[in-house]
């Protein structure tokens, strides 16, 4: 129950996180903005399959705090975003 309550806030957080950076002012065209926003929830999906597969690979250490969690969670997503966008995206106490 609580690893679904961690991982619903997450996936939250990120999709926050999606929406904030895509109104902030890139000096990007609409359709540009559009298909960064397209690309950042198809990581967000990727990386959800992946965390479950990690977790699922590190369930024997127990359950992960999740603050742990979040940052790791966060870190993976920046880390893809800004490789697929060729730049660096605005930077979030979780995304170090």
């Amino acid at each position: 129950m609580e690893e679904t309550a961690n991982f619903y806030c997450i996936d939250h957080i990120i999709r926050h996180y999606i929406m904030m950076v895509a109104m902030a002012p890139l000096n990007l065209r609409e359709r540009e903005s559009q298909v960064l926003s397209l690309q950042a929830f198809q990581i967000l999906d990727l990386l959800k399959v992946k965390r479950l597969q990690r977790l699922h690979r590190e369930s024997y250490l127990g359950p992960l705090q999740f603050e742990d969690d979040l940052r790791r969670s966060c870190a993976e997503f920046y880390m893809e975003l800004k490789k697929r966008w060729g730049f660096t995206p605005v930077k979030w106490l979780y995304m170090n």
